[in-house]
């Protein structure tokens, strides 16, 4: 078994001008109430925090080198092998497939991963990682759908 692709590290939306407006006005309203309740600290969180957010949205991903070999499973520099994922599932509804792996850590415990659907067969996949994993429904976490949902 050996798969490798190229994939964007997460699904990059273009923000609108209108996005980064919104977002500050977000940031402006809890600075202001923040600063009428004397909590100056917070108020200085918020706004590095949406200055960092603004800069980062503006960024392209970048392109990840994704490996699914016999030992286990490699994105660019980061290697898991087969003996830290539990189940996996194969999401093709989506804009972009993903595989999703399912692991025993209790902080993280998603992998996500973005299939290059031209270049990799979604079936030879399904059937090459089944060997290794259980193969068991699953979905991204909510909170990440939540940020892709509102553009993050």
């Amino acid at each position: 078994m050996n798969f490798s692709w190229e994939a964007p590290e997460r699904i990059f939306i273009p923000k609108k001008p209108d996005w980064f407006v919104t977002i500050w006005i977000i940031a402006v309203t809890i600075i202001v109430l923040a600063v009428i309740f004397n909590n100056l600290i917070f108020a200085a969180l918020v706004f590095v925090a949406t200055l960092a957010l603004t800069l980062n949205a503006k960024n392209e991903p970048k392109m990840v080198e994704v490996q699914i070999t016999e030992r286990g499973v490699r994105k660019d520099d980061l290697f898991y092998p087969w003996s830290s994922f539990i189940s996996f599932w194969i999401e093709e509804d989506d804009i972009i497939p993903k595989l999703l792996l399912e692991s025993n850590r209790r902080f993280l415990p998603h992998t996500v991963l973005l299939i290059d659907e031209h270049v990799i067969d979604m079936e030879e996949l399904r059937q090459a990682v089944s060997t290794k994993l259980e193969e068991f429904e699953q979905h991204e976490p909510v909170l990440e759908r939540i940020f892709e949902r509102l553009g993050f």
